[in-house]
């Protein structure tokens, strides 16, 4: 008779310990899904006019969609010399909306405290395609990028000898 007490202890326990979990990833489900629709309203219309131009390859027209604080960073040679690479993809045809990734907070010696929302997109040009993945902050009611990522899914190298 012990011996079933004690099992029927460890069922209830385990049922009541499964259901908390249950209840733990419906909560923060929950709370995922009312943070992306938060940003969605104000960070994505933001990000669909961002990504035209950043296709554009031009430095400083893409430096001019960072933080202040970053554009140094952007406009380095090496910076400068990435943005060439990538141009080769050519001119943007199309690209996915904007997925929600995740809310980052913290300090930066850079940026100070800051909160970035991170998206990410698959972009598709005249010569391949790139999944994008950026950082937006908002700073005095405005929206720039504090990060760009652009990996190609598929690079066609340019010609040699321009042919």
């Amino acid at each position: 008779m012990e011996v079933r007490r004690f099992l029927q202890r460890i069922f209830k326990w385990a049922v009541s310990a499964a259901l908390a979990i249950l209840l733990c990833i419906y909560l923060l489900y929950g709370y995922l899904q009312r943070q992306e629709d938060v940003y969605r309203q104000t960070y994505v219309p933001f990000l669909n006019s961002t990504i035209p131009s950043i296709s554009t390859w031009d430095p400083k027209r893409v430096a001019s969609l960072f933080v202040e604080k970053a554009r140094p960073n952007v406009l380095s040679p090496e910076s400068v010399a990435a943005l060439a690479l990538y141009s080769h993809l050519g001119k943007l045809k199309d690209f996915e909306a904007p997925v929600f990734e995740r809310v980052e907070t913290g300090m930066d010696p850079v940026l100070g405290t800051y909160k970035v929302v991170v998206y990410s997109t698959k972009a598709i040009f005249e010569n391949g395609s790139a999944v994008l993945t950026m950082n937006v902050t908002e700073k005095g009611g405005n929206m720039y990028l504090t990060f760009l990522n652009i990996a190609p899914t598929y690079f066609a190298a340019p010609a040699a000898n321009g042919s």
